[in-house]
């Protein structure tokens, strides 16, 4: 009877180990793995909330200085306008004549071509001919001694340069040649109204410049971007 009583209490206690494995295996252990996912994911979302917490702090800090980057647009947009706008060209032209007492001979304004980096070549023909950016001009002196054989080397590089360009392929970023001729004084006259062409507020951009006989030659850059660009 003793026998039957201990084997009987034992198998008891095995089914007892039995069951608290069993629940440890398919209750515990589930509930734990689950919660140490849990965990992580809050982890992981308290790292992401960081993260979004500083770009939104950025934005706001960058949107308290909104007003000052609006005004810079605006600054900029008045220098490389988003349309050709050769009024202001015309004004700044004038106002330079003005200022140096020159006298304006003549100013021819080609139409608009793709933006081309300086260094490279440029269209200073008027005829979306790109030729090759064109040195410093030299002063009166320099110019009134130049001989034939320059005239004829610039005639070969053009001629020699790539086919006229498509006008329909002008880019968002454009720029306008314009040709100008005005009658100054001597040398120094000429150089101020050189550089009273960039006092803006548009942005003009002298590329070359020939003086000869009290005439003085200009060819300058205008520019454009337009709201399109990329």
């Amino acid at each position: 009877m003793n026998a039957n009583k201990q084997l009987i209490n034992l198998a008891g206690i095995l089914v007892v180990v039995v069951i608290l494995v069993a629940g440890v295996a398919l209750i515990a252990v589930p509930m734990f793995t689950q919660a140490q996912a849990t965990d992580t994911q809050t982890q992981t979302v308290a790292q992401s909330n960081s993260v979004y917490e500083a770009q939104v702090a950025a934005l706001s800090k960058a949107n308290d200085g909104i007003d000052a980057i609006d005004a810079d647009l605006a600054a900029l947009r008045t220098e490389i306008a988003a349309q050709p706008k050769l009024d202001d060209v015309l004004e700044i032209i004038d106002a330079a004549a003005e200022t140096t007492a020159a006298t304006i001979e003549s100013i021819t304004v080609a139409d608009p071509v793709s933006w081309t980096a300086r260094g490279a070549v440029v269209d200073t023909s008027g005829t979306g001919v790109p030729v090759a950016a064109p040195t410093p001009a030299p002063t009166e002196e320099a110019t009134e001694t130049d001989t034939g054989e320059t005239d004829a080397a610039a005639d070969t590089t053009a001629t020699d340069t790539a086919p006229a360009a498509d006008p329909s392929a002008v880019t968002a970023q454009a720029q306008v040649l314009v040709s100008i001729t005005v009658t100054v004084a001597d040398a120094k006259t000429a150089a101020s109204f050189v550089d009273a062409l960039r006092v803006g507020p548009r942005l003009i951009l002298p590329i070359d410049s020939t003086l000869a006989d009290g005439k003085l030659t200009v060819q300058a850059l205008a520019f454009i971007r337009t709201e399109d660009a990329q």
